[in-house]
């Protein structure tokens, strides 16, 4: 059976998916805090995770990756939309704990200069697929994004990582 879950759904109710949120609510599947350790999930039991604005109000991030790996099978995958750092959202909510740069998941990502160099710390559980930074949509942004960057900064960050078969332990 194939398990897909949607973090910190709230109101954002995705059909096919396991919708989970601390707040019971219709068409929440799951209610748990998800800065609760282990999550209820078996181990290598979910074949994707999409999380849109939830890790940022996640207190610790080595954890809820450590969760990732170990609920997702191999070749599961992994989505995450937080805001850029530039973003003045990513500031003003006093809910937010951490910001993210394109970089902040590569403590994770196989073949990382990050992951490279914190080795010891950090598991590569992860291949990075992709990772876009999204910006407003006027037209001339997408000719000249570095001209106008300062004017119209980043909006958020999608991170697509795929399990692979690192021991999550």
């Amino acid at each position: 059976m194939i398990l897909n879950i949607n973090l910190g759904a709230g109101k954002d109710i995705i059909k096919g998916f396991q919708n989970v949120d601390i707040v019971p609510s219709e068409g929440i599947d799951v209610v748990t805090d998800l800065n609760e350790f282990p999550w209820p999930w078996k181990n290598q039991s979910v074949d994707s995770i999409y999380a849109s604005h939830v890790f940022e109000h996640l207190y610790s991030l080595p954890n809820v990756m450590r969760q990732c790996a170990r609920v997702l099978r191999f070749s599961g995958r992994l989505t995450v939309y937080v805001p850029h750092w530039r973003n003045e959202s990513a500031w003003t909510d006093s809910t937010h704990v951490h910001a993210f740069t394109p970089k902040s998941l590569d403590y994770w990502c196989h073949g990382t200069e990050l992951n490279n160099k914190f080795y010891h710390q950090y598991k590569p559980w992860f291949d990075k697929i992709a990772v876009v930074v999204c910006r407003p949509n006027p037209r001339f942004l997408s000719v000249f994004p570095e001209r106008f960057q300062w004017i119209f900064p980043p909006s958020e960050i999608r991170f697509s990582l795929m399990r692979n078969g690192e021991d999550w332990l």
